[in-house]
């Protein structure tokens, strides 16, 4: 087998037998058993070509060429899902095909690589250091909610106020989506996770910090006729119903005061159904409205929202 020069170029140092790896992983094949076998562990890990160059680590590049298979038997053979500071797990979450002009893109190709790292030792608090953000992987693809649910899934921490490269303390992913809630991806985004279940169990004293955030929001637009303020108190009122019923975590007085003076359906709704993941061919670039959908935890059958 002849090795392509792009791959010679790319795995300088790397022994014949690595080359023929790679070179299968771009042709999009599966390399054999036997070939993994025969080059072990430190092999299959090693950085090759430039320091800490991802683009040549034999696992990685199953993401660039999109080629899970490969992966599988990498990782099968001793391949580590933790190189170069656990970058496979953000490849996965940026990993999307399709139009990128709607509120949520398909991040598809990248959840069953997500999964493998995520099932083989990966961290779902894992750390993005390859620029000065140091955010968490939930706070990595903000639109990736398919994403975001795996992590949380396997046991991902919302709460986590991890450390920057600068040394302060970064938002958690709980306070930065219920500090946004008022958009239209962030709302949806919190709204699906209290659905999906995954305030259960949670320290009420936490919740109760999303409480406080939302009561705040709520009281500022409270009597407002402005539609875009409508438009967030609807949102902000359906994930509050959404995480009481599952945290059961009771608001307070005040706080239920501002629930029960209820928003019009009028003014609510969501991109997707309760059973996707990312926008659907009904979205179409600049005619997404605010909202095309009604359904809510305690009646997830959707149904168009009302005309205004």
């Amino acid at each position: 087998m002849s090795i392509p020069s792009e791959i010679q170029a790319a795995y300088p140092n790397a022994s014949l037998e690595v080359q023929k790896i790679a070179a299968d992983i771009h042709a999009g094949q599966v390399p054999a058993k036997t070939l993994l076998d025969s080059v072990g562990n430190d092999a299959l890990n090693t950085a090759y070509g430039a320091p800490d160059r991802a683009s040549s680590i034999l696992l990685n590049d199953t993401l660039l060429q999109e080629n899970f298979p490969a992966a599988q038997a990498l990782v099968a053979a001793g391949a580590n899902v933790r190189y170069a500071r656990d970058l496979m797990v953000f490849n996965a979450l940026d990993m999307r095909q399709g139009r990128r002009a709607v509120p949520f893109a398909d991040y598809s190709p990248g959840i069953p690589f997500l999964q493998l790292y995520l099932e083989n030792g990966g961290d779902p608090d894992a750390q993005y250091f390859r620029d000065n953000s140091g955010r968490l992987a939930l706070l990595h693809s903000p639109d990736n909610l398919e994403g975001m649910l795996m992590l949380l899934d396997f046991g991902a921490d919302p709460w986590r106020e991890a450390k920057t490269p600068q040394g302060t303390n970064a938002r958690s992913f709980y306070d930065t989506y219920a500090f946004s809630a008022s958009g239209i991806v962030s709302s949806e985004i919190l709204f699906r996770i209290a659905h999906a279940g995954h305030f259960a169990g949670q320290a009420s004293d936490q919740i109760q910090t999303i409480y406080d955030d939302f009561e705040r929001s709520l009281s500022a637009k409270a009597g407002s006729t402005h539609t875009d303020d409508l438009h967030a108190v609807w949102r902000r009122q359906t994930i509050l119903d959404a995480i009481i019923a599952t945290s059961g975590v009771a608001p307070s007085a005040s706080l239920a005061g501002l629930l029960e003076n209820r928003v019009s359906d009028v003014y609510g709704g969501w991109q997707m159904r309760p059973d996707q993941l990312y926008s659907g061919e009904e979205f179409i670039g600049p005619a997404i409205s605010h909202g095309t959908l009604i359904w809510t935890h305690t009646a997830p059958t959707p149904r168009q929202r009302p005309a205004e």
